[in-house]
């Protein structure tokens, strides 16, 4: 009997793991789409497209997947139509929170938000979010002690905003849209780990355990949702 529990639990954890990892290709594919119609298949000139491809390429999406979404994205394929808006909201202790959709219903997206959000303590929020954050580049580049001085100087000169030590090894650098991808070749030369563009919070708010510990069974469910591609917050930890 315990033979047959132990394999029940490697099916289920292995089903789960699909679950997941189909779930991200949802995600990333939409982004494809996405930024495929909006700016072109080629991804030379369209930077959000070449970003979603480099996440999708990180997480091993096959190519003829990609390139088909890329077709589909710019009117060469089949598909639903798919609408990518963000949506702001309040969560438990005031924490202001962005939460960037793509999705094929609204209506039942914007629902199953409110659900989550009421469920830990949060709501939705009619405007008076957004002021809070700025849209940026962000990349995490690992550095060795000996490097960090002068990848720090190669971040300043080309246009960065800010520089964050994240560990010993890691800083995040927040960069202006229009130099991004400039500021990536510039640091190519480093090891450059996850890159995105995001809304970057300009008054960060601390949080202690106790608050961190709720407000995360938040994100987790919000971040689970299949329609929710990422989720910004004004939180910093103390």
């Amino acid at each position: 009997m315990s033979g047959h529990s132990h394999w029940a639990g490697i099916k289920h954890k292995k089903a789960l793991q699909d679950a997941k990892r189909a779930q991200i290709f949802t995600k990333l594919g939409r982004a494809i789409t996405i930024a495929a119609r909006s700016g072109g298949a080629n991804n030379d000139f369209n930077p959000a497209l070449r970003l979603a491809i480099e996440k999708a390429k990180e997480f091993n999406m096959p190519k003829d997947r990609i390139d088909s979404l890329i077709k589909k994205g710019s009117g060469k394929g089949e598909g639903a139509e798919l609408e990518e808006t963000r949506y702001e909201a309040l969560g438990p202790f005031g924490i202001m929170i962005i939460i960037s959709v793509i999705t094929d219903n609204k209506n039942r997206t914007v629902s199953e938000l409110r659900r989550i959000l009421e469920k830990h303590g949060g709501k939705m929020a009619d405007g008076g979010v957004s002021w809070n954050f700025k849209r940026a580049g962000i990349i995490n580049l690992s550095v060795s002690p000996k490097q960090r001085e002068e990848a720090e100087d190669i971040a300043i000169e080309n246009g960065a905003d800010d520089i964050i030590e994240k560990n010993s090894s890691t800083i995040i650098i927040h960069s202006p849209l229009e130099n991004f991808n400039k500021l990536k070749k510039k640091l190519a030369r480093f090891s450059i780990g996850e890159t995105s563009v995001g809304y970057i919070p300009q008054n960060p708010i601390p949080i202690g355990p106790e608050v961190k510990e709720k407000y995360e069974n938040l994100v987790e469910e919000l971040t689970e949702h299949p329609d929710v591609q990422e989720v910004f917050d004004n939180t910093r930890e103390t």
